[in-house]
């Protein structure tokens, strides 16, 4: 059965409450082990992960929920739609949400990168 244009169920549950900017259906599914960079399957968007689509998607608090519980802010896949970000591809959440013009939500991310790559040194 389709729903909004998508095959149901092909979201995982982390997925879908990220891309709906759904806090508190993301702090839960967290608490209960979901994996924080839980891969879409979905073929149109293949590769994206929880942080992508909540930073695609514009929804802020959900972008600094997903990395304070330790989401990747590196790429995590090879997502091929890339037409919505000029054609080529960014393949990362910051760029997605630079590119959108969330500018916030880029920011964010490029912290938690900066500190992670201080922590790593």
């Amino acid at each position: 059965m389709r729903r909004g244009g998508m095959m149901a169920g092909s979201w995982s549950s982390i997925i879908f409450a990220a891309k709906e900017g759904n806090d508190s259906l993301v702090e839960a599914l967290l608490a209960r082990q979901n994996d924080v960079n839980s891969l879409e399957t979905d073929k149109h968007y293949a590769g994206f992960t929880p942080l992508m689509w909540a930073a695609f998607r514009g929804h802020f608090a959900t972008v600094e929920l997903l990395l304070s519980r330790g989401a990747s802010t590196e790429p995590e896949g090879l997502p091929p739609m890339t037409s919505a970000c000029g054609g080529a591809g960014p393949h990362d959440a910051e760029t997605w949400a630079s590119r959108k013009g969330f500018t916030g939500i880029s920011l964010a991310i490029q912290r938690a990168r900066m500190s992670r790559a201080q922590i790593v040194r």
